[in-house]
Formats: structure tokens, C-alpha cells, sequence
């Protein structure tokens, strides 16, 4: 008796392993389709239609941006139902590949900073003048949102899910529960991205030049120390 118990747990820990190693391909393969489609759309489309048209200056605001998109688009898991998005650029990087693909994502939109400053740089012929946009965008740009955008997203989709609650046709449509909760969320976070990257504009216009000042005299009192 005691072998075919040892038998069958055996078999019952080989179907666990077996079920579990499925689903790690399934997930791997959903977020590697994920991640395809933010490169490829996000990463490569638009960016190159914007190039071909000589949208240089949009340009040069968006490629900075692509974690903000991507902050946005890793809400909840994205979109659709299978969770496309959920490795692509969450809040906290818990496999590897979420971590790589937050680095890959960063180090583009650091790509498009170091254009933008080179491009201000070469506008203005001055080396502080560029720099100073890179003082202000770091702070706008990846400092700020990873913080308050999920935060309030967040925000929104609990509240939503607290109204909801009693609410028996929308509890056994889960799906309905699950957009009626989603979209709101994604709209204020659109609506939050674009706001940031207005502002990094305003911002660099309202007070560029007065920051390059600063930081050229503090560069001229470090070099004659």
C-alpha cells in the first residue's frame, strides 16, 4: 500500500511539474507577443513615419516618452483579456523577463533623450542649453510619472470596483466588470501622459535658459576651484 501511495504522489508531482511548465512556456510566449507588438507599433512605426514625414520636433518629444506609454499600457496587464502587457513594464519587475524588458524600453526613451539634448545642443550651440533639457526631462520624464500615473490609475479602478460591487448583472459579466473598470483607468492615463509631456514642453520653455545660466555659472565656479 505504502508503494502505490508513493506511486501516486510521484504522478501527482509529475502532472503539477508538467501543468506548471506549460503555463511558464504560455506566459512566456504572451509576453513575448506583447512585447513584439509595443517594438514594433510603438518602437518602430511610429517613430519611422514620423522620421519619413520630418516631424522632427514631435519627434524628438516622443522617443523620450516610450516608458510613459508603456507604463500605461502594462496597467493591469493591457487591453485585452489574455494580459498581453503584464511583463512589459510593471510597476515591480518580478521575472526576468519583465526586468529586460524594462531596461530594453528605458535605454530606448534615454536613446531619444540623448538625441533631444544633441538637437537643442546643436540649435543653440551652447553645451548648457542642451543639458539643461536633460535636468528638466529626467526629473518629467522617469522620476515622476513611474510614480503618480499607476498610482492614480490605480486610484480610479478601485474606486470604480467599489461602486460595482452590488451590481449583479455586471458581477456575473466579467468581462464587462473588467473593462468598465479598465477603460476609465486608461483613459485618465492617457490623459495624464499627454499631460506630462505638454508640460515637459512648457516647463523647458518657461525656464530652459534661466537653468542653463544656473548651470553654467556652477560649472565655471567648479572648474576655477
Amino acid at each position: 500500500m505504502k508503494h502505490k501511495n508513493i506511486g501516486q504522489k510521484n504522478k501527482q508531482k509529475s502532472l503539477i511539474s508538467n501543468n506548471q511548465t506549460l503555463i511558464e512556456k504560455n506566459s512566456l510566449s504572451k509576453n513575448i507577443i506583447g512585447f513584439l507588438i509595443f517594438f514594433i507599433i510603438i518602437l518602430i512605426i511610429i517613430p519611422y513615419y514620423l522620421f519619413k514625414h520630418d516631424n522632427y520636433e514631435f519627434l524628438s518629444m516622443y522617443l523620450p516618452n516610450v516608458d510613459i506609454i508603456a507604463t500605461v499600457l502594462s496597467f493591469k496587464g493591457g487591453f485585452f483579456t489574455n494580459h498581453l502587457f503584464s511583463e512589459l513594464y510593471p510597476e515591480n519587475a518580478k521575472t526576468s523577463f519583465s526586468t529586460i524588458s524594462i531596461q530594453i524600453i528605458n535605454y530606448i526613451a534615454l536613446l531619444g533623450l540623448t538625441f533631444l539634448v544633441s538637437k537643442h545642443t546643436l540649435k543653440t550651440k551652447t553645451l548648457y542649453k542642451g543639458w539643461s533639457i536633460a535636468f528638466i526631462m529626467i526629473i518629467v520624464t522617469y522620476l515622476l510619472p513611474g510614480l503618480f500615473i499607476p498610482n492614480i490609475m490605480n486610484r480610479v479602478y478601485n474606486y470604480i470596483d467599489t461602486h460595482i460591487k452590488n451590481n449583479k448583472y455586471i458581477k456575473h459579466n466579467r468581462l464587462s466588470e473588467r473593462y468598465i473598470k479598465y477603460i476609465p483607468s486608461l483613459i485618465i492615463g492617457i490623459i495624464l501622459s499627454i499631460g506630462t509631456i505638454l508640460s515637459e514642453t512648457y516647463i523647458i520653455e518657461l525656464i530652459g535658459d534661466k537653468l542653463s545660466d544656473i548651470i553654467e555659472k556652477i560649472m565655471n565656479i567648479v572648474i576655477n576651484i
